[in-house]
């Protein structure tokens, strides 16, 4: 019986046990619980004023605030303090030109005949020592003793040895074939190193004309021009040069039918002869 009693007793007493340990327990969760709250509110209290590594404590139920980017500004430096990058000129080579040179007329060849032994007759016509008129109107004496240009003017040098003193030459225009122009309309005008030759004047200061030369042998298409000897201070020299004009008489009148009608041409050739004394 005592044994049941004593039994009795101590389950009771390990019931009550129980029941304080629990509530204990309870109690100490339950003070723990508002231990950890109070804390809580105490860390968003004071985390405005303590932030602990930017990390931000949030109330429960509460949205969180949106995070604003920092706003930089731009940094801009004064104008005037601006260093300005160098413009860089492209190197260009430049483009060099060759030189053309302009293409030079190629000068008539000389050619030389031997008059004599001392003396050498020397022009420089590619087809010889000759001297066309074609088609050309008259001119005034005036204009005729100033022609310039090739076919209408011949210039020539005689070229002498020292030796050519005293050895006379003269001077002839031979007519030549195919001529169809009448000889007196045609004048004949001579310079000499500068200087008229006296023989191409008439009495009245004009010029002749062809049929007025005299004769050369005799020969009715050969007109003597000029006549002259060599002398020592001209041997020495070495040369003397010559121009040779012809033109069409300004005395033809151009009303006659037969030229006006027909093409008229005048063909003629200097010729000059030496002889040895």
């Amino acid at each position: 019986m005592k044994d049941n009693n004593r039994n009795g007793v101590i389950f009771i007493l390990i019931i009550i046990l129980t029941i304080i340990g629990y509530s204990i327990i309870h109690l100490y969760c339950k003070g723990l619980k508002n231990d950890i709250s109070s804390g809580t509110i105490i860390y968003e209290n004071n985390r405005k004023k303590q932030p602990v590594n930017n990390i931000v404590a949030i109330k429960k139920g509460s949205k969180p605030k949106p995070t604003k980017s920092p706003i930089i500004e731009p940094s801009i430096t004064p104008i005037d303090e601006v260093t300005p990058t160098p413009t860089v000129e492209p190197t260009v080579t430049p483009t060099v030109k060759p030189t053309v040179k302009p293409t030079a007329k190629p000068k008539p060849t000389g050619k030389k005949d031997e008059i004599s032994k001392n003396i050498v007759f020397e022009y420089n016509y590619n087809d010889g020592n000759y001297i066309y008129l074609i088609n050309q109107f008259p001119i005034r004496d005036e204009v005729g003793k100033s022609l310039q240009g090739e076919k209408r003017t011949n210039d020539f040098t005689l070229r002498f040895n020292k030796k050519a003193s005293g050895v006379q030459y003269t001077i002839t225009v031979e007519k030549l074939d195919g001529s169809t122009l009448d000889d007196n309309w045609v004048k004949l005008y001579l310079v000499e190193d500068g200087h008229d030759v006296i023989n191409c004047y008439r009495s009245n200061n004009r010029i002749k004309t062809f049929n007025e030369y005299n004769k050369y042998n005799n020969k009715n298409n050969e007109r003597i021009l000029y006549q002259n000897t060599v002398t020592s201070s001209e041997a020495n020299r070495g040369y003397k040069d010559f121009t040779f004009r012809m033109w069409v008489s300004e005395d033809l009148e151009l009303n006659n039918s037969n030229y006006l009608s027909e093409s008229k041409t005048y063909r003629a050739r200097i010729n000059v002869y030496a002889k040895e004394i």
